[in-house]
């Protein structure tokens, strides 16, 4: 493994210790989004099958099939070289990976390894402890970019989660991610789609951004639709990935591949996303909530492979908006340090203004 990845491999060594462990409710990997959470799950399957050559391995994802596909595309492909079979629920694989909702589907009575990605969207859920119970599972993996909930858990319970924390400035260090441009663009109407797109275009041209290849995430389909139609009549090639109109993910694949050089998602393009070409972010959606908006946010956080810098953007309309934006932005940074993505509970995160 590269150098400047050996984090992951320490990561998965300490995950894995923490999950053989008793005195955890389960090992927790805490890493900022882009930090290679999938990777580092496959070192640690590889090791707990070099002790345990017969286990069943479980991978849960998150809720929707592309994710799923995602998780199998990447142990298809994967950074490390893998010692297992893999392949759905109901398959003959070593390792299964699929939904919570399609757990009725996978042949086995026990699970000895549990795997549960963006464990936070759902780890506290009916489904998943039903599902711990059921199949008598003997040890826990969880992985997440959101940790604030498992924080806030520790702090209130005597039995704990083992969190291992990977931070955004931990990755800066290493030269896996780089510097971004925070920025706030005013719009007379950020809910109009029209006057959103050409005040954002403006700004971009005006600040110099490098808008070479775009990522706009919009508030709703309708929004997203008006979007595409302007930035078409300008004659970028656009992708659109909304859930009406790219179940499967064809539109991302399509701009990850380089086939347009615009992607306007809804809700989509962020869990488990990753392309290091992006260059321009605009978050049309300006989100007050810090967990969604920072995990859009770390899109742009992987280095550009010709070093190209990066830009995030939220829309604002109005001074007090534009001031709410300003220290959403201030808040996303901090996330970024790790005393500050470690000890964030969901709670306790505030911009004092002097």
């Amino acid at each position: 493994m590269n150098d400047k990845y050996s984090y992951q491999t320490k990561a998965a060594k300490i995950v894995l210790k923490n999950a053989l462990s008793n005195k955890y409710v389960a090992s927790l990997l805490a890493a900022t989004p882009g930090a290679g959470k999938t990777t580092i799950s496959h070192i640690c399957i590889n090791k707990y099958i070099s002790k345990n050559p017969n286990a069943k391995v479980v991978v849960l994802t998150e809720g929707q099939t592309p994710l799923k596909e995602q998780f199998l595309s990447e142990l298809a492909n994967p950074n490390v070289e893998i010692n297992f079979t893999f392949g759905e629920f109901g398959s003959e694989a070593q390792v299964q990976v699929g939904l919570p909702q399609s757990i009725s589907n996978l042949k086995w009575s026990e699970i000895d390894l549990l795997i549960v990605d963006e464990s936070h969207n759902f780890y506290f859920a009916n489904t998943i402890q039903s599902i711990l119970s059921k199949y008598s599972v003997k040890h826990q993996i969880l992985m997440t970019g959101s940790p604030a909930e498992f924080t806030l858990y520790n702090k209130i319970n005597k039995k704990q989660f083992g969190i291992y924390f990977i931070s955004a400035e931990d990755l800066m260090g290493k030269g896996v991610f780089s510097g971004v441009d925070l920025d706030v663009f005013r719009t007379t109407d950020r809910k109009n789609p029209h006057r959103a797109i050409k005040d954002l275009l403006s700004f971009a041209k005006q600040e110099k951004y490098n808008i070479s290849k775009m990522m706009i995430a919009c508030p709703t389909v309708k929004f997203a639709n008006s979007v595409r139609d302007y930035l078409e009549t300008i004659n970028r090639r656009v992708s659109l990935s909304t859930s009406d109109s790219d179940q499967n993910n064809e539109e991302i694949a399509k701009f990850k591949r380089n086939e347009t050089d615009v992607l306007v998602v809804v809700n989509k393009g962020i869990l488990g996303f990753n392309d290091k070409h992006i260059t321009f972010l605009a978050d049309l959606k300006s989100s007050s909530n810090i967990n969604s908006s920072n995990q859009l946010f770390s899109r742009v956080l992987r280095t550009h492979p010709a070093d190209l810098q990066k830009t995030y953007v939220r829309a604002s309309s109005g001074t007090k908006d534009f001031n709410k934006q300003v220290l959403m932005l201030h808040k996303i940074k901090a996330l970024m340090q790790k005393k500050f993505f470690k000890g964030y509970d969901g709670k306790n995160l505030s911009v004092n203004l002097v």
